[in-house]
This record gives C-alpha cells, structure tokens and sequence, in this order.
C-alpha cells in the first residue's frame, strides 16, 4: 500500500498516482480510499513502480510493509519461490548462510567463471527483505532473481488470516 502524507483524501493521490504506473506489466495497481494497493509476483516486481513514484513524491510517499497472499483452495498454501543469486564466490557462503535461516531449501551453489551462482527456494514469506539483504552481505554487488514455484501446504494458520 503507498499512501500521501499530506494528503487528507488518499483516493484523489491514489488516482493520480495510477497515471504515473500505466507502464508496468509485471504489476497491478488500484486506486482506493486508502491510496494504491500494488500487487506483484515478488517484492523485486513491485521495485520499479514504489521508485517512479518516489520520484514524484519524495519524501512524502508513505510505503507499508509487503503483505504475502496465501491460496486457501486446498487448505492454507503458502506462495515457495525459485530464486537464483549471482555474486562474487567470496560471499557465496553468507549468502547460502543467510537463505538457510529464512528456511530455503539450497539446491545448488557452484562457482562459474569467477561468479558464484545460488539456486534455492523457500517460502516467501520468510524471504521478504531478501534483495536488500542479498546487497548487504554482497557489497551492493549481488544479483537476485526470483519467481513464483509452487504452493505448499502450512500446519499453522498465517497471522492476520490469508494475507500477512
């Protein structure tokens, strides 16, 4: 959700807003009373729109935290991504680190003229806040991709029921 601090009337900035957004495609946006509702496969999709509107807003533009929708056809399922990390080799073992403690399951780690690749995948919700993390831990120079795998069943109901 982004919003306009000095804004009383979000609906009114939420609709302008949409003008600034008509060119992405790997996102959704609604207007509300609230301000732009955006959705998006992963947190990397959602990047390009928040920074355009940045630009035109500045310091005024108020983004809460991503929220992550579970599927509830078959019981509760949470969203697993694949993602792929390329990085220097001398940070591949912190980063694999770091995916293991947000429960991602490593399915390879190689170096590959002089890059080191990751693949894993793991459930998004653990994975929120990865991007910034992976530049973190690779000096600003680690590359993230990340997709939509499949679904898996959860035993314990997510916080704030089907989107938390």
């Amino acid at each position: 959700m982004c919003s306009h601090r000095g804004v009383h009337f979000q609906l009114s900035f939420a609709r302008a807003g949409l003008e600034l957004l008509s060119d992405y495609e790997d996102a959704a946006f609604e207007a509300t009373r609230n301000g732009i509702v955006m959705l998006g496969e992963t947190e990397l999709s959602l990047d390009p729109p928040i920074e355009t509107l940045r630009k035109a807003y500045g310091d005024q533009l108020r983004v809460s935290a991503p929220l992550v929708r579970y599927r509830t056809t078959q019981g509760v399922e949470q969203p697993i991504m694949g993602l792929r990390v390329v990085c220097d080799p001398r940070h591949l073992d912190i980063v694999q680190r770091d995916l293991l403690m947000r429960s991602a399951t490593v399915l390879e780690a190689r170096v590959q003229d002089k890059e080191g690749v990751l693949s894993a995948n793991g459930p998004l919700p653990n994975l929120l806040g990865l991007r910034a993390q992976i530049q973190r831990l690779t000096d600003n120079k680690g590359q993230l991709a990340m997709w939509l795998s499949h679904y898996e069943k959860v035993d314990v109901e997510p916080p704030g029921g089907d989107a938390a």
